[in-house]
């Protein structure tokens, strides 16, 4: 996928439309040229209050229409008109933010309860744990990959400790109020309250 084509200089289109053409890159801000008609092909309207999305077979459309092509039809990496296959990471976030449903969340904050993390309800905070708890588990794997002399020397304990300094570092904001992981959408209770710097 490309990029939504902003108004630009005039000039400019052929140096974005040649390099799009090479592949080599996956965004261009187009000029929107007034005097002619373009009309998107998906709802064969001219109009448009979403913006006009192109993609990397320089197609372009609504961005309404094509999020709505990408999201309802089992060819959601392709483009809809010439059916060119446009995956990029972009495209993948443009589909999965739309298919993941409270289902997702729910296996999600399961998954977490079980390393025993509290969490708040801010998912940029959520996010801080999930990556905590990925670093604690490798912790815990290294000590499983490296033997019983390293179980031997490491106690519980420091494994614990482990998990706790990775946790401060990895927070940079104070977070008060932590609550407890609850099976969604059961309201969150307040488990403990605790400041990190």
């Amino acid at each position: 996928m490309t990029g939504t084509i902003h108004e630009q200089p005039n000039g400019e289109n052929d140096e974005a439309l040649a390099l799009l053409s090479t592949g080599r890159v996956r965004m261009a801000f187009l000029h929107v040229d007034t005097d002619k008609e373009w009309v998107c092909a998906i709802c064969l309207d001219e109009h448009t209050t979403s913006g006009i999305f192109t993609l990397a077979c320089l197609h372009s459309f609504h961005w309404d229409c094509l999020h709505r092509s990408m999201v309802h039809t089992s060819a959601s990496n392709k483009c809809p008109l010439c059916r060119q296959v446009v995956s990029t990471p972009i495209m993948d976030i443009l589909v999965s933010s739309t298919s993941s449903t409270h289902d997702d969340w729910e296996d999600e904050d399961r998954w977490l309860a079980g390393w025993n993390f509290a969490c708040t309800p801010m998912s940029f905070g959520t996010m801080r744990i999930i990556m905590t708890s990925y670093l604690c588990a490798y912790a815990l794997f290294l000590v499983w990959i490296l033997g019983p002399t390293v179980i031997l020397t490491l106690s519980i304990t420091a494994i614990v400790l482990t998990c706790a300094v990775t946790a401060v570092l990895m927070s940079s904001m104070v977070v008060t109020n932590v609550w407890r992981l609850l099976p969604w959408p059961s309201s969150h209770n307040v488990a403990t309250e605790i400041e990190t710097a």
